[in-house]
């Protein structure tokens, strides 16, 4: 499974930051607003509540944006599965609309001016009308919000039925020589363009500013190049679902930056009239787009400084290497296909069987634990095959109880080998050859949701063993939290007798 907990903590870490700034800015302008409200004719009481209902509004505003965000992750990645990209921006519309009304009712009901800004006490002109205007800005915040979330989407993706250039395999040389052409066009556009406002600060804030454009004009061009080719072939069937996809995710990478930054200030007021140059921006963001995804894919097609050819290489090797790890596997379970004839042969049946249930749960590790997610009733199964191994142990020893109960009508799709390591601490720590020991499995589905007890009998004989177990169950619990993140129960009960784990997942 390819691991997303690199950008998944940086674009949380960004947020956190800029929800910082933001508390950190209205905590020394809380005062002057009060101020500024009071010498409007507004009674200091009122001014106090206001505030209050100001700091309320931006508040529901930022989580909603989260949950738009987490929201647009799952749209996109469906959409992109599917390739209907195409009809992403409709959806999106609609979704920006329901957050802008849900923002602007917020407003009505807590009687707040859109006007009040801790940024300007100068009368703001866009603010004329303040339903529109509350409506238009958090419509852009909406919309700018969801594009972000496919440029994360198609950062953290993993398409398997496509070999396709990703973002993070690119290598270090394709970011070298990209970095290195779009510096130098955004020189070239500085220094022809000298009325650029933000490139105004003097010539050591002009060349920052260069330097950080040319990272962000390299990363548009990046997710352009990866949103429209694959590795030998279109990424799509059609040409039209890669456009789109290059688009929305370019423009995401300019919408994550610009929603960061009106959050870190507070979601002013004041900010709204930029809304009225959003078509202008609109424009100079598609023309940079245009400009450095023709350069990424120049860059790709000519093969400049051989960087389609490192990062062949680079694929190469790790195909052979995951080639190499599977010789030894896949010689190990012909030798149990072997071993299995000849206990056949021998009229050995607990032998025999004790191969086959193995050979099952060896041909599930190799083809079918790589991938992300599989059938559930082929999890169910690769448990059955492991209790059914493991009875073969335990069949004839009077002091050993074992019951077990496997719903196998399941369906859906879950993450393979979250279920096995509670059953293999079962029969590790629950059975003694000497002691009175029990085992008690019951593995159900319910609606959208799997749910798993096991209870045994406690025989742990050493620390070792002891920190081993702990070590196991700490591992599950964090593939837990990265896999199904507020979708899951996992609740331990362990005492000197039994120990006894609960886990309930919902997978939808």
């Amino acid at each position: 499974m390819k691991n997303t907990l690199i950008p998944k903590s940086i674009v949380f870490g960004l947020f956190c930051f800029a929800v910082t700034v933001a508390v950190v800015v209205y905590l020394n302008q809380m005062d002057r607003i009060v101020d500024h409200l009071v010498q409007d004719g507004i009674s200091a009481e009122i001014a106090e509540l206001k505030l209050r209902g100001l700091i309320i509004v931006k508040f529901i505003s930022v989580c909603l944006l989260v949950i738009l965000f987490i929201l647009g992750v799952r749209i996109s990645k469906n959409l992109i599965e599917k390739e209907q990209v195409k009809l992403g921006l409709p959806v999106y519309l609609i979704y920006a609309s329901i957050y802008g009304g849900i923002c602007t009712l917020a407003y009505e009901i807590f009687d707040l001016e859109f006007g009040i800004s801790m940024l300007t006490s100068e009368p703001i002109a866009t603010m004329s009308q303040s339903f529109v205007a509350v409506f238009l800005f958090h419509f852009t915040l909406g919309l700018g919000t969801l594009l972000a979330a496919t440029s994360f989407s198609l950062l953290i993706g993993n398409n398997h039925r496509k070999k396709k250039i990703t973002i993070g395999n690119l290598g270090t040389k394709y970011w070298l020589v990209g970095y290195f052409f779009n510096f130098l066009i955004i020189c070239l556009l500085y220094f022809f363009n000298s009325d650029l406002n933000y490139f105004s600060l003097g010539l050591v804030w002009v060349f920052i500013s260069l330097l950080i454009m040319a990272f962000i004009s390299t990363t548009i061009g990046t997710f352009f190049l990866a949103s429209l080719i694959g590795v030998a072939k279109p990424l799509f069937s059609s040409i039209l679902e890669s456009i789109s996809l290059a688009v929305f995710s370019s423009f995401g990478v300019f919408s994550f930056f610009m929603i960061l930054w009106v959050i870190a200030l507070g979601l002013d007021s004041a900010l709204a009239s930029m809304v009225e140059y959003l078509p202008s921006y609109a424009l100079g963001i598609l023309i940079i787009t245009l400009i450095s995804g023709g350069l990424s894919t120049g860059i790709w097609k000519l093969n400049l400084m051989g960087v389609r050819k490192d990062f062949m290489l680079a694929t190469t090797q790790s195909e052979l290497s995951n080639l190499k790890s599977q010789i030894n596997p896949h010689f190990l379970f012909n030798s149990l296909n072997s071993l299995y004839g000849l206990a056949l042969e021998e009229s050995s049946s607990k032998t025999s069987t004790g191969i086959q249930k193995l050979s099952e749960m060896m041909r599930f590790m190799l083809r079918e634990n790589v991938e992300d997610t599989i059938e559930i009733s082929r999890e169910f199964e690769y448990v059955e095959n492991y209790i059914e191994l493991q009875k073969l142990r335990v069949d004839g020893n009077e002091k050993v109880r074992l019951e077990y109960d496997i719903d196998k009508a399941c369906e859906g799709d879950i993450t393979p080998m979250l279920i096995i390591p509670f059953i293999e601490n079962a029969f590790k720590h629950g059975v003694s050859a000497h002691l009175e020991s029990w085992i008690d499995i019951k593995l159900k589905c319910e609606k959208d949701s799997i749910h798993l007890n096991v209870k045994n009998s406690n025989h742990r004989k050493t620390k070792s063993t002891e920190e081993e177990s702990g070590i196991g169950m700490e591992n599950v619990r964090q593939r837990l939290a990265m896999l199904y993140p507020n979708r899951h129960l996992f609740q331990i009960f362990d005492n000197d007798e039994s120990f006894e784990i609960n886990l309930k997942i919902e997978l939808n």
